[in-house]
């Protein structure tokens, strides 16, 4: 995936329940994006979480709403 700005990225919540689905579970995650050169741009960050959604999706993931 290759983004240089990604400082951290972890797991910080797991939900499980009858609002997720029977033997399903929910996972909320944090990254981080940071540069130690400039301001990171809207844009930017966006496109970013797209790719790493993308990847997340790749591996069997289901982007909820």
């Amino acid at each position: 995936m290759g983004v240089a700005e990604l400082r951290s990225f972890v797991l910080v919540e797991i939900f499980r329940g009858e609002k997720v689905g029977a033997g399903k579970y929910s996972m909320l995650m944090r990254a981080k994006l940071q540069s130690s050169e400039r301001t990171l741009r809207d844009d930017e960050v966006a496109q970013w979480a797209g790719q790493i959604a993308k990847a997340l999706e790749g591996l069997g993931g289901v982007r909820r709403a």
